[in-house]
């Protein structure tokens, strides 16, 4: 553990490797805080109590050669030290924003009693007009390289189970975590890629060392269901991940139907694949650019109450990927 993390876990109140979020002690001495201030200058990285906002997190901070990004985390409350934990990247999609992470972690709180530790990176939030990742250059991997910065500092505060670190995004996080597939899949265990379509430059760079399990999930009625006129389309981005990791024909079953939406969902299995444990599509016939189950907060399509998004991904990852 990092002296930095460990003198502001000590500060926060925590104990066994495993921050308590929500709870800020109030009568700290006057060593114990200034040798916090002083680590936290010297190492430029600065964790703060979150008081409740996003519940069930705290918020870190690093420097990165993009200068100032932050990612809430959630860790599992008992959390065992010397016991190797699970990590779960989980990214919000949309343009440059402060907020987007806050509100993406809110609808993973349905995975907050399970055993992974989860970690909600914020993109880059100075330009309200760009994407909150990197999307236009397949070449330019510098997002990846922050998260892989992320994932080394989240090693040195907490005993990560190096075989099990998993990437899971929604529209425009669903493109990093298909470049983090592209570019670090020897880092990741399995991937789930929600509401996006491949870019048709990453369908022709994108030649990775191995393949990992893959979930894919998107709607019918989808804005990106066609394709734009740089990515393909849900139909054709499907073909080309069956064709990465070596899939030949799926198996189709129906998910149980739940309160009325006016959707529904059809599940295809491709497993096992010649170069991956799996390759699954969830198919919402209906189903708009939203995240299935509660849904994102600022959005107001129509929600795909058949599944929850969170829920489906920590299942996938369990069953093909070792979660």
């Amino acid at each position: 553990m990092s002296n930095l993390l460990l003198l502001a876990l000590v500060a926060l109140g925590c104990g066994g490797g495993a921050p308590r979020p929500g709870k800020v002690v109030k009568k700290v001495g006057k060593e114990v805080k200034g040798a916090v201030q002083e680590v936290a200058k010297e190492a430029k990285k600065v964790i703060q109590d979150e008081g409740g906002d996003p519940k069930g997190t705290i918020r870190v901070e690093l420097d990165t050669p993009k200068g100032k990004r932050f990612a809430y985390v959630h860790v599992p409350k008992g959390l065992d030290p010397t016991k190797p934990a699970p990590l779960i990247f989980a990214f919000h999609g949309g343009t440059g924003s402060s907020t987007a992470a806050k509100g993406y972690s809110k609808i993973w709180r349905g995975q907050f009693d399970k055993e992974a530790i989860l970690v909600f990176p914020n993109g880059q939030d100075t330009n309200p007009d760009e994407s909150a990742w990197v999307s236009k250059d397949f070449q330019d991997r510098s997002d990846v390289d922050i998260v892989l910065q992320i994932l080394e500092e989240a090693k040195k505060t907490w005993n990560i189970d190096e075989n099990r670190v998993y990437s899971a995004g929604f529209s425009n996080g669903g493109l990093m975590t298909t470049m983090l597939a592209c570019h670090a899949p020897e880092t990741f265990a399995g991937f789930a890629v929600f509401s996006n379509t491949v870019h048709k430059h990453t369908a022709d760079a994108c030649k990775p060392s191995v393949h990992k399990p893959l979930l894919y999930v998107i709607g019918t009625a989808d804005d990106f269901w066609d394709g734009r006129t740089f990515s393909l389309s849900a139909m054709d981005s499907l073909e080309w991940w069956r064709g990465q990791l070596g899939c030949t024909k799926p198996t189709k079953t129906d998910v149980p139907d739940g309160p009325e939406d006016n959707m529904s969902v059809e599940r295809w299995t491709f497993a096992p694949c010649s170069s991956a444990a799996a390759l699954e599509f969830l198919k919402i016939e209906g189903g708009h650019h939203i995240w299935p189950g509660t849904g994102l907060p600022e959005r107001n399509n129509p929600r795909c109450t058949d599944i929850d998004g969170s829920t489906e991904a920590v299942r996938f990852f369990t069953k093909y990927a070792g979660l």
